[in-house]
């Protein structure tokens, strides 16, 4: 008769951790573009994100004393953790007759579920960008809207670099935009889409596809272009694995958890995009 060691439970949870981990870096983006505080060793349970007002310099003459000292003056805002919950059951019969690895499989839909979360987390702050717009319902993204976003951010002072996150019908008529214009842009552009599939860095914007945005009623999707210092998030423990063995369902119960925030520092450096997310 076949037993289930205890050596057979430790390799699942490695096989699933690994899986999961990986799933989480490859599908979220979301850690390289926000500012990041690890607390994970520390007992706080949220990080604050200073904000530090603007100070303005001033010629003396020389030998004269410097003694109009300008206040320090900051606001904050204090970002606190959640916990995130992923789960399921690996059924001894699962496990004894599934053709892939057991602990591959539910260590990729796990990190999946995260990796979703995590994501969906961060372009729910697009709608805080309200100082900045471009766009507006129904119509696709233009060349000049852009190149206007990217201006918003630079008269704001946002620090660069910048990064915008789209859906994939948008980077769709983006492609086809740059491409289509080898006037405006060359024909190296049009070669670089062609051979990688990906619209690149257009004007110098870190561009980002994502699935995870949602079309609202009229069919258009809130994207956004945005500095570093406009998110800010928190992690106190990246994703691990637990498994506790369930013996009336005859299984193992996985779960998953990472504990993280992600809030707005500061709106002003981030310019939220309305666009058409028909397909082309």
């Amino acid at each position: 008769m076949a037993v289930t060691t205890t050596t057979d439970i430790d390799d699942i949870i490695e096989i699933a951790l690994a899986e999961a981990r990986y799933t989480v870096q490859a599908n979220t983006f979301v850690q390289n573009l926000v500012t990041v505080k690890d607390i994970s060793g520390s007992p706080a349970k949220s990080a604050r994100f200073p904000k530090f007002g603007a100070i303005t310099a001033t010629q003396v003459a020389e030998g004269t004393d410097y003694t109009n000292h300008a206040d320090l003056a900051t606001t904050s805002v204090e970002i606190p953790v959640k916990e995130v919950v992923a789960g399921t059951i690996i059924t001894d019969l699962a496990k004894a007759s599934s053709r892939e690895d057991i602990g591959i499989a539910a260590g990729r839909v796990l990190g999946n579920a995260i990796a979703k979360y995590i994501e969906q987390d961060l372009i729910g702050l697009f709608a805080d960008f309200t100082v900045n717009q471009v766009g507006t319902t129904n119509a696709d993204i233009t060349v000049p809207n852009w190149i206007k976003a990217k201006t918003l951010l630079a008269a704001q002072n946002a620090p660069e670099p910048y990064f915008a996150v789209i859906s994939p019908y948008v980077e769709e008529d983006l492609i086809q935009l740059l491409s289509g214009n080898t006037n405006q842009f060359g024909d190296s552009v049009t070669e670089e889409i062609v051979r990688t599939g990906y619209v690149g860095n257009p004007y110098g914007v870190i561009t980002y596809r994502s699935g995870n945005l949602i079309e609202d009623v009229n069919g258009d999707v809130r994207c956004a272009m945005f500095s570093r210092e406009a998110i800010g998030m928190v992690v106190k423990w990246d994703p691990r694995i637990e498994i506790q063995r369930d013996a009336s369902l005859r299984g193992y119960e996985v779960i998953m958890t990472t504990a993280y925030g992600i809030d707005t520092i500061d709106a002003n450096f981030g310019c939220s995009m309305l666009l058409d997310n028909a397909d082309a």
